[in-house]
């Protein structure tokens, strides 16, 4: 409903990280959400490019890539998903260009550094890890697979569901219309709310599994929460109301204590599995009005 977006205007943090601070992750997530507009609107290859400037200011725009392939794959055809992607790539070269030329492996190396490790001072989700757990390569390989298992589940569960599961009916679909060059039964799909859900929901996932979150991230996700609560229709308002609260509550607990940061984790999980159950009560509720 539209009240629940005036919600979104009460966070302490967002005021903080948004008026008070100078972090560029706000214009990150401004240039994404720019993007999922361009998207909704079929606009691919623009939208690629909107979203690789994104990129460019800040990495964490790439937890929608999953949400954004899937989309490609199933509701563009093959010279359309390539051509997406390939201005996504050549936006990256054009940007990187000075620095490509000249130090090739170290621009390379630093500005995609994948592996870096943040200081467990200041993670707001796991600080009640130990510190030599929080920094091993063995608890960052776990969150990685469990990222994986719930991107996966989704796309079978969720975002794939009309064509009977990303495995297999969604590859065999793909290699059909590859083959054949058709949409027929495909775009009529995407609506605008489906589009921006799996992007936001490809997003979210990344959120829960990341192995630390500093402070300015919140604005990663947290204008996208209203969406992705209220797309499951059977959970209750006051819960919905109340993992918001809870939510802010973690973030504005500076510093994160071991007891904020496994509440945090725990209402993430909550929320997790609240959007992974808004299909089936789309579902439900269709066959009920029906």
């Amino acid at each position: 409903p539209p009240w629940a977006f005036a919600v979104l205007c009460a966070s302490k943090r967002m005021h903080s990280v948004f008026v008070l601070r100078m972090f560029n992750d706000g214009v990150a997530m401004a240039l994404a959400y720019c993007a999922v507009a361009l998207y909704q609107r079929r606009r691919w290859t623009l939208g690629s490019i909107v979203l690789s400037l994104g990129i460019s200011v800040k990495m964490n725009v790439l937890l929608m890539m999953p949400g954004l392939l899937v989309l490609l794959v199933g509701g563009t055809s093959v010279g359309k998903s390539m051509q997406a992607l390939g201005a996504l790539v050549a936006t990256q070269i054009v940007l990187g260009a000075p620095f490509l030329l000249t130090y090739p492996k170290e621009y390379v190396s630093r500005a995609f550094e994948l592996g870096r490790v943040f200081s467990h001072k200041w993670t707001v989700n796991f600080k009640f890890v130990p510190e030599d757990v929080f920094v091993s390569g063995a608890f960052a390989k776990y969150l990685l697979l469990g990222h994986l298992f719930v991107l996966l589940a989704l796309a079978h569960q969720k975002w794939c569901r009309h064509y009977g599961g990303f495995f297999f009916a969604f590859v065999r679909n793909f290699f059909k219309r590859a083959l054949s060059g058709n949409l027929d039964g495909v775009q009529d799909t995407y609506t605008p709310a489906h589009v921006a859900l799996v992007l936001f929901e490809s997003n979210f996932v990344g959120i829960v599994f990341a192995r630390s979150l500093h402070y300015q991230f919140y604005s990663w996700y947290y204008h996208t929460l209203p969406l992705l609560l209220w797309s499951a229709n059977r959970v209750p308002v006051v819960a919905k109301l109340a993992i918001l609260v809870i939510i802010e509550w973690c973030w504005n607990v500076y510093p994160s204590t071991p007891t904020s940061s496994g509440i945090f984790v725990a209402v993430h999980l909550v929320a997790l599995v609240f959007v992974c159950a808004g299909y089936a009560d789309k579902q439900a509720s269709k066959k009920k009005s029906s």
